[in-house]
């Protein structure tokens, strides 16, 4: 019987150790998001395009240009990467964080998927209309337009000739 008692109390430690050895472990994840810039890739088998429009917004944070031209009711979105490369009108390098709304731009870009990334930019200023002299109303002259002068020719008409004679008698 002792054996047997040996058995049990054996058994009751382990199964006592066991309880105590057991731990548990927790772990918590939290999500945060974070707006991060778009991976642009230049890398492409697209074959370049060109566009030519006005610069509206440059966003550096998104790496994201704004372009509206005649052509489109909205602006479109450029994205741009490290490789990509812009100039002024003379072929001087510009940082995007140098670039100017209201900026005449001609890109060079390719389609990656449903993004237009940047190659090339070249920016030059808006020409503004030169006004040379305004002048008053006493000021201009205006001049008449010649008058067309048109030649008629009289065309040949028939005249019909007609004659009277008169004679007189007298008596003796």
């Amino acid at each position: 019987m002792t054996k047997e008692l040996h058995l049990l109390a054996a058994a009751c430690l382990l199964s006592a150790t066991s309880i105590f050895a057991q731990t548990q472990q927790i772990t918590t994840t939290t999500a945060q998001t974070v707006e991060q810039p778009p991976t642009v890739v230049t890398e492409s088998t697209e074959q370049a395009k060109s566009f030519t429009g006005t610069l509206v917004t440059v966003e550096p944070s998104l790496r994201t240009l704004s372009l509206s031209s005649k052509e489109s009711d909205s602006p479109l979105r450029y994205n741009y990467g490290d490789e990509t490369k812009f100039f002024d009108a003379d072929g001087n390098a510009l940082t995007p964080e140098a670039l100017e709304s209201g900026s005449v731009a001609e890109l060079t870009y390719i389609q990656a998927g449903t993004s237009l990334v940047i190659v090339k930019g070249v920016f030059s200023k808006p020409v503004e209309p030169v006004v040379t002299q305004q002048m008053t109303a006493e000021q201009v002259v205006v001049q008449p337009k010649p008058a067309k002068v048109i030649v008629v020719q009289p065309t040949p008409a028939t005249v019909m000739e007609e004659s009277t004679s008169t004679t007189t008698v007298t008596s003796p």
